[in-house]
């Protein structure tokens, strides 16, 4: 059991280790595609509430792609494509899972260690988005 604790004290370590690098990815995300000018507050709020309810990353990337299907064209998610990209970004998180997964030796499921990230990129995403929306 101790065993255990310490492999997740490792995990929570090297997560935060690449904290500063998933901000900077999110802000790059938002000022390049600017969906504040297209979205409501809400919306990423409400993609950050599904990845915290949900044990499966799958979950959000469906959960985007049926937000992408309900907005019209150059409108919310398909705005500058928004959220196609913010799929490859979450996409992207799952080599970099399986990157701390390899350093850490960890021969179980890297998805627990994806979901970790995707949750925390999807915070910082969520505040900055706030942030331009109400600057």
């Amino acid at each position: 059991m101790q065993e255990r604790a310490k492999q997740r004290l490792q995990i929570q370590n090297k997560i935060r280790d690449t904290e500063g690098k998933l901000i900077t990815k999110a802000m790059e995300l938002i000022d390049s595609k600017q969906p504040f000018l297209s979205m409501e507050e809400n919306q990423i709020r409400n993609v950050l509430d599904v990845a915290l309810m949900t044990d499966c990353v799958e979950v959000v990337d469906v959960y985007i792609k049926y937000q992408i299907g309900r907005s019209k064209p150059n409108e919310k998610w398909r705005f500058s494509n928004f959220g196609d990209s913010l799929i490859i970004q979450i996409k992207e998180l799952k080599e970099k899972a399986k990157e701390i997964a390899d350093f850490l030796k960890i021969k179980t499921d890297m998805d627990p260690i994806w979901l970790q990230l995707t949750r925390l990129y999807l915070g910082h995403l969520n505040r900055y988005f706030y942030y331009r929306k109400k600057e």
